[in-house]
């Protein structure tokens, strides 16, 4: 992992289901940063913390945000 953050967007239980699946297919590494299923919206702005996550969010908070790149 080049230390980047992932970030999953979709309904809430399908994106738990998807970075659990995704962590396990990373096997033999390990992510050893912050790993999140689903982020609550008052965390919402840890999405911009300079530190790679692995994060889950709803289509609603990711309109929400504005992120450009």
């Amino acid at each position: 992992m080049l230390e980047k953050s992932v970030i999953f967007v979709g309904k809430a239980n399908l994106i738990s289901t998807a970075i659990l699946g995704f962590n396990c297919l990373l096997h033999p590494f390990k992510w050893c940063f912050a790993f999140v299923p689903i982020l609550p919206h008052p965390l919402i702005d840890m999405i911009e913390a300079p530190v790679p996550l692995l994060v889950g969010i709803t289509k609603k908070e990711y309109r929400d945000l504005n992120l450009t790149d």
